[in-house]
Protein backbone atom coordinates (compact mmCIF):
# COMPACT_ATOMS: atom_id res chain seq x y z
CA UNK A 1 0.00 0.00 0.00
CA UNK A 2 2.71 2.67 0.55
CA UNK A 3 4.29 1.93 -2.57
CA UNK A 4 1.34 2.54 -4.10
CA UNK A 5 0.48 5.84 -1.96
CA UNK A 6 4.06 6.83 -3.47
CA UNK A 7 3.56 6.13 -7.03
CA UNK A 8 0.26 7.97 -7.05
CA UNK A 9 2.19 10.93 -5.17
CA UNK A 10 4.81 10.96 -7.93
CA UNK A 11 2.28 10.45 -10.75
CA UNK A 12 0.18 13.58 -9.26
CA UNK A 13 3.27 15.74 -8.83
CA UNK A 14 4.45 14.94 -12.71
CA UNK A 15 1.13 16.12 -13.89
CA UNK A 16 0.82 19.12 -11.57
CA UNK A 17 4.34 19.73 -13.02
CA UNK A 18 3.35 19.28 -16.54
CA UNK A 19 0.37 21.16 -16.20
CA UNK A 20 2.33 24.46 -14.43
CA UNK A 21 3.19 27.29 -16.08
CA UNK A 22 6.50 27.74 -14.72
CA UNK A 23 9.23 26.32 -17.00
CA UNK A 24 12.84 25.36 -16.74
CA UNK A 25 13.76 27.90 -19.19
CA UNK A 26 16.90 30.47 -19.39
CA UNK A 27 15.07 33.03 -20.52
CA UNK A 28 14.69 35.58 -17.91
CA UNK A 29 10.79 36.23 -17.05
CA UNK A 30 8.55 38.75 -15.05
CA UNK A 31 8.71 42.52 -15.15
CA UNK A 32 11.50 44.58 -16.00
CA UNK A 33 13.59 44.93 -12.90
CA UNK A 34 14.31 48.02 -12.39
CA UNK A 35 13.25 50.84 -10.46
CA UNK A 36 13.57 54.25 -8.58
CA UNK A 37 13.66 53.93 -5.03
CA UNK A 38 16.11 52.31 -2.49
CA UNK A 39 17.37 48.48 -3.29
CA UNK A 40 14.40 46.96 -5.02
CA UNK A 41 11.86 48.65 -4.03
CA UNK A 42 9.01 49.28 -5.57
CA UNK A 43 10.18 46.37 -8.12
CA UNK A 44 7.25 43.77 -8.67
CA UNK A 45 9.09 40.31 -9.01
CA UNK A 46 8.21 37.50 -11.03
CA UNK A 47 5.63 34.60 -9.78
CA UNK A 48 7.53 31.73 -10.41
CA UNK A 49 10.57 30.30 -8.53
CA UNK A 50 13.96 29.74 -9.61
CA UNK A 51 16.85 28.88 -8.37
CA UNK A 52 19.74 31.43 -10.44
CA UNK A 53 22.53 33.84 -9.82
CA UNK A 54 22.43 37.23 -11.38
CA UNK A 55 24.54 40.29 -11.48
CA UNK A 56 23.36 43.80 -13.10
CA UNK A 57 24.52 46.91 -13.87
CA UNK A 58 22.00 49.52 -13.03
CA UNK A 59 21.25 53.68 -13.66
CA UNK A 60 19.10 56.43 -13.54
CA UNK A 61 19.01 60.42 -13.49
CA UNK A 62 16.88 63.04 -12.55
CA UNK A 63 18.36 66.64 -14.82
CA UNK A 64 16.38 69.70 -14.21
CA UNK A 65 18.47 72.48 -15.88
CA UNK A 66 15.51 75.01 -14.75
CA UNK A 67 16.56 74.35 -11.09
CA UNK A 68 20.19 73.80 -12.17
CA UNK A 69 19.93 69.99 -10.46
CA UNK A 70 21.06 67.19 -11.51
CA UNK A 71 21.38 63.72 -9.40
CA UNK A 72 23.01 60.80 -11.34
CA UNK A 73 23.09 56.95 -10.00
CA UNK A 74 24.46 54.08 -10.96
CA UNK A 75 25.76 50.50 -9.89
CA UNK A 76 26.06 47.29 -9.95
CA UNK A 77 23.59 44.95 -8.17
CA UNK A 78 23.94 40.99 -7.28
CA UNK A 79 21.07 38.95 -6.77
CA UNK A 80 20.78 35.09 -6.21
CA UNK A 81 17.43 32.94 -5.53
CA UNK A 82 17.08 29.58 -4.43
CA UNK A 83 14.69 26.99 -3.83
CA UNK A 84 14.84 24.77 -0.72
CA UNK A 85 11.29 23.49 -1.76
CA UNK A 86 9.97 23.09 -5.68
CA UNK A 87 7.47 25.30 -5.03
CA UNK A 88 9.60 28.21 -1.73
CA UNK A 89 11.85 30.67 -3.45
CA UNK A 90 14.29 32.48 -1.06
CA UNK A 91 15.76 35.72 -2.54
CA UNK A 92 18.68 38.62 -1.89
CA UNK A 93 19.24 41.23 -3.77
CA UNK A 94 22.98 43.59 -2.35
CA UNK A 95 23.74 46.81 -4.37
CA UNK A 96 27.91 46.16 -4.53
CA UNK A 97 28.66 49.36 -5.57
CA UNK A 98 26.94 52.43 -6.01
CA UNK A 99 27.99 55.97 -7.28
CA UNK A 100 25.74 58.88 -6.76
CA UNK A 101 26.55 62.67 -7.20
CA UNK A 102 24.01 65.17 -7.10
CA UNK A 103 24.54 68.85 -8.69
CA UNK A 104 23.11 71.88 -7.73
CA UNK A 105 25.12 74.95 -6.02
CA UNK A 106 27.64 72.33 -4.48
CA UNK A 107 28.31 68.78 -5.50
CA UNK A 108 28.02 65.84 -3.59
CA UNK A 109 29.47 62.54 -4.40
CA UNK A 110 28.59 58.79 -2.34
CA UNK A 111 30.50 56.05 -3.33
CA UNK A 112 30.32 52.60 -1.38
CA UNK A 113 27.60 49.82 -1.00
CA UNK A 114 24.25 50.33 -1.72
CA UNK A 115 21.07 48.58 0.10
CA UNK A 116 20.09 45.22 0.58
CA UNK A 117 16.60 43.50 0.28
CA UNK A 118 15.95 39.86 1.12
CA UNK A 119 12.90 38.03 1.19
CA UNK A 120 10.16 34.93 -0.24
CA UNK A 121 7.71 33.73 -2.64
CA UNK A 122 5.57 30.91 -2.29
CA UNK A 123 4.08 29.43 -5.50
CA UNK A 124 0.62 28.51 -4.47
CA UNK A 125 -0.81 27.62 -7.18
CA UNK A 126 1.07 26.77 -10.63
CA UNK A 127 -1.11 24.73 -12.91
CA UNK A 128 -3.49 25.03 -16.22
CA UNK A 129 -1.56 28.22 -17.64
CA UNK A 130 -2.08 30.09 -14.08
CA UNK A 131 0.44 30.46 -11.21
CA UNK A 132 -0.19 32.58 -8.09
CA UNK A 133 2.32 33.53 -5.13
CA UNK A 134 2.41 35.49 -2.29
CA UNK A 135 5.92 37.45 -2.25
CA UNK A 136 7.51 39.33 0.91
CA UNK A 137 10.34 41.46 0.98
CA UNK A 138 12.59 43.77 3.12
CA UNK A 139 14.41 46.10 2.59
CA UNK A 140 17.94 46.48 4.58
CA UNK A 141 20.26 50.35 5.06
CA UNK A 142 23.15 48.72 4.34
CA UNK A 143 24.30 52.08 2.71
CA UNK A 144 26.22 52.85 5.51
CA UNK A 145 28.47 55.13 4.16
CA UNK A 146 25.26 57.46 3.12
CA UNK A 147 23.13 57.22 6.39
CA UNK A 148 23.86 59.56 9.27
CA UNK A 149 21.68 58.82 12.51
CA UNK A 150 19.14 57.65 10.54
CA UNK A 151 18.46 54.45 8.38
CA UNK A 152 15.50 53.95 6.43
CA UNK A 153 13.64 50.35 5.84
CA UNK A 154 10.77 49.12 3.79
CA UNK A 155 8.11 46.31 3.63
CA UNK A 156 6.53 44.96 1.14
CA UNK A 157 3.79 41.95 0.68
CA UNK A 158 1.26 40.94 -1.71
CA UNK A 159 0.86 38.67 -4.80
CA UNK A 160 2.05 37.87 -7.91
CA UNK A 161 0.25 36.09 -10.49
CA UNK A 162 1.40 34.52 -14.09
CA UNK A 163 -1.13 33.68 -17.10
CA UNK A 164 0.07 31.43 -20.48
CA UNK A 165 -3.17 31.59 -22.62
CA UNK A 166 -0.52 30.29 -25.33
CA UNK A 167 3.39 29.00 -25.20
CA UNK A 168 4.13 32.37 -26.86
CA UNK A 169 2.22 34.75 -24.66
CA UNK A 170 3.09 34.98 -20.85
CA UNK A 171 0.79 37.58 -18.73
CA UNK A 172 2.56 38.66 -15.85
CA UNK A 173 1.21 41.11 -12.84
CA UNK A 174 1.33 41.90 -9.13
CA UNK A 175 -0.32 44.03 -6.42
CA UNK A 176 1.81 44.85 -3.48
CA UNK A 177 1.16 47.34 -0.07
CA UNK A 178 4.19 48.73 1.09
CA UNK A 179 5.91 50.73 3.94
CA UNK A 180 8.86 52.55 4.74
CA UNK A 181 10.28 53.66 7.92
CA UNK A 182 13.56 54.62 9.95
CA UNK A 183 15.81 53.35 12.38
CA UNK A 184 16.45 56.72 14.08
CA UNK A 185 16.81 58.45 17.36
CA UNK A 186 14.07 61.02 15.95
CA UNK A 187 10.76 60.74 14.86
CA UNK A 188 10.34 58.02 11.79
CA UNK A 189 8.70 59.61 8.74
CA UNK A 190 6.54 56.26 7.86
CA UNK A 191 4.89 56.04 5.09
CA UNK A 192 2.77 53.68 3.35
CA UNK A 193 2.50 52.80 -0.48
CA UNK A 194 0.36 50.55 -3.23
CA UNK A 195 2.34 49.16 -5.95
CA UNK A 196 0.97 47.24 -9.12
CA UNK A 197 2.10 46.03 -12.47
CA UNK A 198 0.94 44.70 -15.02
CA UNK A 199 2.81 43.09 -18.65
CA UNK A 200 3.32 40.55 -21.12
CA UNK A 201 6.22 38.66 -22.40
CA UNK A 202 6.04 37.50 -26.02
CA UNK A 203 8.46 34.12 -26.76
CA UNK A 204 9.32 34.99 -30.35
CA UNK A 205 11.62 31.91 -30.04
CA UNK A 206 13.61 29.56 -27.81
CA UNK A 207 16.25 32.01 -27.43
CA UNK A 208 14.58 35.38 -27.40
CA UNK A 209 11.68 37.23 -26.23
CA UNK A 210 10.51 40.64 -25.81
CA UNK A 211 8.52 42.31 -22.77
CA UNK A 212 6.09 45.39 -22.22
CA UNK A 213 5.23 46.86 -19.14
CA UNK A 214 3.03 49.26 -16.94
CA UNK A 215 3.60 49.98 -13.38
CA UNK A 216 2.28 52.15 -10.97
CA UNK A 217 2.94 53.38 -7.17
CA UNK A 218 0.77 55.59 -5.34
CA UNK A 219 0.55 57.09 -1.75
CA UNK A 220 4.45 57.03 -0.69
CA UNK A 221 5.37 60.34 -1.64
CA UNK A 222 2.04 61.91 -3.31
CA UNK A 223 -1.36 60.48 -4.34
CA UNK A 224 0.63 59.17 -7.84
CA UNK A 225 4.39 58.95 -6.92
CA UNK A 226 4.73 57.08 -10.43
CA UNK A 227 3.58 55.82 -13.38
CA UNK A 228 5.61 54.20 -15.79
CA UNK A 229 6.31 52.14 -18.66
CA UNK A 230 8.65 49.22 -18.94
CA UNK A 231 10.25 47.76 -22.31
CA UNK A 232 12.96 45.31 -22.55
CA UNK A 233 14.36 42.89 -24.38
CA UNK A 234 15.70 38.93 -23.38
CA UNK A 235 18.12 36.15 -24.41
CA UNK A 236 18.97 32.56 -23.25
CA UNK A 237 22.44 30.97 -24.17
CA UNK A 238 23.60 27.38 -23.61
CA UNK A 239 21.54 25.51 -21.19
CA UNK A 240 20.86 27.87 -18.69
CA UNK A 241 22.33 31.83 -19.37
CA UNK A 242 19.71 34.66 -19.49
CA UNK A 243 20.53 38.15 -20.46
CA UNK A 244 18.39 41.00 -20.39
CA UNK A 245 18.63 44.51 -21.08
CA UNK A 246 15.45 47.05 -20.52
CA UNK A 247 14.30 50.64 -19.42
CA UNK A 248 11.25 52.14 -16.98
CA UNK A 249 10.61 55.13 -18.10
CA UNK A 250 8.09 57.41 -16.34
CA UNK A 251 5.05 58.79 -18.07
CA UNK A 252 2.86 60.22 -15.00
CA UNK A 253 2.98 61.62 -11.28
CA UNK A 254 5.59 62.93 -9.46
CA UNK A 255 8.23 60.87 -10.61
CA UNK A 256 11.79 63.79 -10.97
CA UNK A 257 13.90 60.62 -12.78
CA UNK A 258 14.34 60.40 -16.81
CA UNK A 259 14.47 56.65 -16.79
CA UNK A 260 15.58 53.78 -15.03
CA UNK A 261 17.81 51.13 -17.40
CA UNK A 262 18.72 47.79 -16.30
CA UNK A 263 21.22 45.24 -17.62
CA UNK A 264 20.94 41.89 -16.07
CA UNK A 265 22.81 38.09 -16.86
CA UNK A 266 21.75 35.15 -14.63
CA UNK A 267 22.68 31.65 -14.73
CA UNK A 268 19.80 29.43 -13.85
CA UNK A 269 20.14 26.62 -11.41
CA UNK A 270 16.74 24.67 -11.38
Amino acid sequence: MKTLLVIVAAIASAAAHAASPCDGRALPEGPVPTGFEQAEFGVVRRACPRTELGLSGVGRAVIEQENFYANLRGGVRLDASMQPFPQLEVFASGEGFVFNQVIQSYRATHMGLGDTSIGATLLAFGRNGFALAPTARLTLPTALGLYQHSFPMGLEAGLLGLVVPFEELRLHGGLLGAATWAVTAADSDDRGALISNVGADLVLDDWVSVVADLNAQALHRADLDRLTVGLGARFAFFDGLGLEVGAVIPVAGAERNLASLVLRGAWRFQ
